[in-house]
Formats: structure tokens, sequence, C-alpha cells
């Protein structure tokens, strides 16, 4: 006869309110059969009795129910995790959060423009002065409504102080009271806290971790907009700033970059996926000045990691780097219109253009319909590549 290990169900019980050895049987007649067998039956199984007298909490991943994932918009926005955004100042990170949440709020995938269920946004910015957000988000048709800005903390006595991804208490409360799914934190090293090192991962963690938690329990997504590191050797998964561990309590993590040869060639990459496969690079623009100016998807980008990794004396020349060239010299003994420059010079209008904002060209116009003027402003300005 084939011999069976036995199975021993360890089981904690209430106290008695006895002074006498009690039993199996005095439980039965102080408590009753069915609450003990309760007490029993709710147990997880043990070989043994741990000496501290504490139990783990076991389960079983059969007994596990599972669901779908789902997500703000696929592959990139993970509704109850961490996405990371990071990038470079001044490459659009700021300009990809801020059309992600009005385009959710018109209820419109920010990256396929699919018609969605619209969704309510919390922005925690420091970076940004409020005037700069609505300006940015009128002009890309943001429902206002439905777009709140958490500032800080108010305290029991009415004072206020700065919020930090620590009051996940006062978090839970802004997006119940938003009915936010959609929170951004920007940027990330602004609300560590004053005595959190973002370089040490024991300091660090604790706080994604938490964070990671909320976002589970109230199925949002909550997005951590990073710097990058000044220096950066390794890999692409560890390009931002801070701790190694930052980007382990990221699910997903998007890189905004510009090609460094031409820095109106923008795209948006996936560097990290816990949860399924990356999404293609997309390109896109900033199209328009001032309060005017809006992000615009071009579809599909030709740019890759390297791209925006490799040394500005690795490339290749381009046009845009022959554009500059000629407008360094065009410019040199004083301002020229741009239909001049267009027809001597043999580049089209948008390398030009290009080629402008890279030296920063002020331009200038006489009257609302009058032909543009530019000008070295000052020629100090305009860049020079490595080696020249």
């Amino acid at each position: 006869m084939k011999r069976r290990g036995a199975r021993v169900r360890v089981a904690f019980a209430p106290s008695l309110s006895t002074t006498k050895k009690t039993g199996p049987d005095d439980f039965i007649n102080i408590l009753g059969a069915e609450v003990l067998k309760a007490i029993c039956g709710g147990s997880p199984i043990q070989s043994s009795i741990p000496a501290s007298g504490s139990m783990p909490d076991i389960e079983c991943l059969a007994d596990i129910q599972t669901t779908e994932i789902e997500y703000l918009s696929a592959l990139r926005l993970p509704l109850g995790m961490l996405v990371g955004i990071e990038g470079n100042p001044g490459e659009g990170k700021t300009w990809v959060q801020l059309y992600i949440a009005a385009a959710l709020s018109n209820g419109r995938d920010p990256f396929t423009k699919a018609p969605c269920k619209p969704v309510a946004s919390i922005i925690v910015s420091c970076e940004n002065h409020p005037n700069v957000l609505v300006a940015r988000l009128t002009a890309m048709g943001a429902n206002m409504k439905r777009i709140h800005l958490l500032n800080g903390v108010i305290n029991k006595d009415k004072s206020k102080r700065s919020l930090t991804l620590s009051d996940t208490t006062t978090i839970r409360a802004a997006i119940i009271g938003t009915n936010a799914r959609y929170i951004v934190f920007d940027p990330l090293q602004s609300y560590m806290g004053a005595n959190v090192d973002s370089h040490k991962a024991n300091e660090t963690r604790p706080l994604l971790d938490a964070l990671a938690k909320l976002a589970a329990e109230m199925n949002v997504c909550i997005v951590i907009v990073r710097h990058l590191a000044k220096s950066n050797t390794g890999r692409n998964i560890h390009a931002g700033l801070g701790s190694t561990d930052i980007s382990g309590a990221m699910r997903i993590i998007l890189r905004v970059g510009t090609a460094s040869d031409d820095p109106l060639n923008r795209a948006i990459f996936h560097t990290k996926s816990n949860i399924g496969v990356c999404a293609e690079p997309l390109g896109f623009v900033i199209e328009g000045k001032d309060d005017a100016a809006r992000l615009v998807w071009k579809g599909k980008s030709s740019l890759t990691l390297a791209d925006l990794n490799a040394p500005e004396s690795s490339k290749r020349r381009t046009q845009v780097d022959d554009a500059e060239d000629y407008l360094r010299e065009a410019l040199a003994d004083g301002p020229k219109f741009i239909n001049d420059l267009v027809k001597n010079s043999g580049f089209n209008k948008n390398a030009l253009d290009r080629a402008s904002v890279r030296g920063g060209i002020k331009k200038t116009r006489k009257g609302e319909s009058g032909p543009w003027l530019w000008e070295l402003n000052p020629p100090s300005k305009f860049s020079r590549r490595a080696g020249e």
C-alpha cells in the first residue's frame, strides 16, 4: 500500500476567557462547531508551525482569477500601472503628456485618434506655470472641465505644503474627487521629497511601490516624467535620472527625443514594456508659435534610439547641415527676406526653417501679410558642429 504524506492545517483561534487549559471540545462548547469549522477551513496549509507564531500569506496561482489589462491607449498607457515618459529638456515630454490629457478629455485615443470614453486627468507640475499649461491645452482643443491641477496638500490647520509621492492618501482623495484615470507627475525629482536620495534604490523603491499599489487599487494610469542623466553610456532603459530601480518600478517607459542633427525631427519611442510588445516609434512636430502652438502626430518615424544617442560628430552630414552653413554666410552681412533666401540658395523652405530653428534666427515681418525678414540674432547664437 502506497503511503501518502499527511497535510497539516494550522489555525489560530481567538483566546477564550478561561484560566483552564482548553482543547477542541472546549472550543466547540463555547464557540460552536460551525465557528471552529470556519476557523480551520480558512487557514493556510502548513507543514509546521513557525516558532514566531506568525503565518505566511499564501495564495495558490490556480485560485487567482486573472483579468485582461485595460489601456487608455493600447501598448502605451495601461491602467493600474506606472508609466514613465523620459527625455532631455526641450524635446517634447510636456507636450506629449499634455496632448494625451487633451485627447482623453474629448474621448479620443491620444495616439490613434480612435473614439473612446472621455477621461478626466490630474496634472501635478511645478515646471510649467498654469498659464502655460492652459494655453497649450486650449490650443490642442482640450475640454478643460476634465483636466485638473493638483497643487499641493492642505493640512488640518488649513496651512498648505508641497505634495510628495508619499502623500498617497491625498493623491487617492484627488483621484476620487475628480474621477481621474490619467495622473501625471512632472518631473519626478520635484516630488520625491527633500529627504529622499533619488539615486538610492532603498529610498526610491518604497515610494514608487506604494504609488504602483495606488495605481492598481484605483485602476488609473500614473505617468512619471523624468529627465535623462547627463552622461548615459548604458542601456536605454536606464537612461533616466536617478536609481535604476526607478525604471524597475515602471511597467512601461516611453522616450521622447529629437535627432541631434535636426531638432524639428521628434519622435516617441518604447524603451521598456513588461506587459506586452512595444509600439512602433511615432513622429511628431510642434506647429504654430506661442499660445497657438500644438503637437501634431506625423505617423511612423524612421528615427531610432541609436539616432538619439549617437554623438554629433558621428552623424553623416545632412541637408540641414548645409542649409545652416548657407544661412550663416548669407546673413552675415545683414537681414534678408526669406523668399530671396529660398530663391538664391537651392534649398527648400522646410530645410531653411529647420536650420533657422537650430541657429536661433530672428524673424520679423511688416504688417500681417508682409514678407518675413530673417537675421542672425545674435551671430554667436548660431550653433556650430563639433570640429568646426
